[in-house]
C-alpha cells in the first residue's frame, strides 16, 4: 500500500490552547477518509468536545504517507 489517510480531530476555537491533534481512524483512500471525517462531524457522541475549552471538535482527513497495513 502506497499511503494512508488519518482522520484527525482539532479544536476550531482560535483562542484555545489545545494543540494535540487526535487521530480517530485510518483509511487508504481520500474519498473514504473525507466521507468518514464528515460523518464524524455530524454524528453525536462522547469525546467530541475539546478537553481544554469544551468547543465541539472539527474533523479532517490527512495524508500520512505511510502504509496503513504496516502498523
Amino acid at each position: 500500500m502506497a499511503g494512508g489517510y488519518h482522520i484527525r480531530a482539532y479544536c476550531p476555537n482560535r483562542l484555545c490552547v489545545h494543540v494535540h491533534y487526535r487521530p480517530y481512524a485510518v483509511t487508504w483512500r481520500y474519498d473514504a477518509a473525507y466521507t468518514a471525517a464528515e460523518a464524524c462531524g455530524r454524528l453525536p457522541g462522547p469525546g467530541k468536545q475539546c478537553p481544554a475549552c469544551g468547543t465541539e471538535m472539527g474533523f479532517y482527513p490527512l495524508y500520512t504517507g505511510d502504509s496503513v497495513l504496516d502498523g
